[in-house]
């Protein structure tokens, strides 16, 4: 249900942490972000997924931006990152970050940190922004609202392709036939 004749950005990951100012997920700057890129005035809106403990803080941060809509806990993720134009994930921190990969499955554009685990899943496919460089974030966010360009489905099929349950299991398979080579 959403407008077509509107750009959508969309953020997936829990609002959690000891404070705004250092969790893992970097809520505070992609608010601040969208806000500095002036994307809402413009029609954009930017849709939150996920809920927790700083929801409520974060709520209060956005205050007045109508373009930013909390949605909280949704089954259907992959639901929204197929509507959405753009994915962006600010992370100050990841370990293994599934929302990136799920994104980036889908062929949706990718907005994340410039941070290594990132990086090392989304080198081709995304663009990125240097960790807490909110004007940076809010130069990428515009940049690919404002003028979007298709993803190469190539390197789509390709990043599936590696990251499918067949595609791990023949990795894996190759470095144990490799290692018993050895030794």
């Amino acid at each position: 249900g959403l407008d077509p004749a509107q750009r959508h950005c969309v953020h997936v990951g829990r609002q959690f942490g000891s404070s705004m100012e250092t969790s893992q997920k970097a809520h505070d700057h992609l608010i601040a972000a969208w806000r500095e890129s002036g994307l809402g005035s413009r029609g954009s809106k930017l849709h939150l997924l996920g809920d927790g403990p700083l929801r409520e803080g974060l709520e209060r941060l956005a205050e007045g931006e109508e373009s930013i809509v909390f949605h909280g806990v949704t089954p259907h993720v992959v639901e929204w990152l197929l509507a959405c134009d753009v994915f962006v994930l600010p992370s100050r921190w990841e370990g293994l970050p599934i929302a990136a990969i799920e994104a980036l499955g889908t062929g949706i554009f990718c907005i994340f940190s410039d941070i290594a685990p990132l990086r090392e899943i989304g080198n081709e496919l995304a663009d990125f922004a240097p960790v807490g460089d909110v004007a940076g974030l809010s130069r990428a966010l515009a940049a690919r609202l404002d003028a979007p360009q298709p993803v190469r489905r190539s390197r789509v099929q390709s990043f599936r392709g590696r990251n499918s349950i067949e595609g791990v299991a023949h990795e894996h398979l190759a470095l144990y036939l490799r290692l018993a080579e050895q030794g």
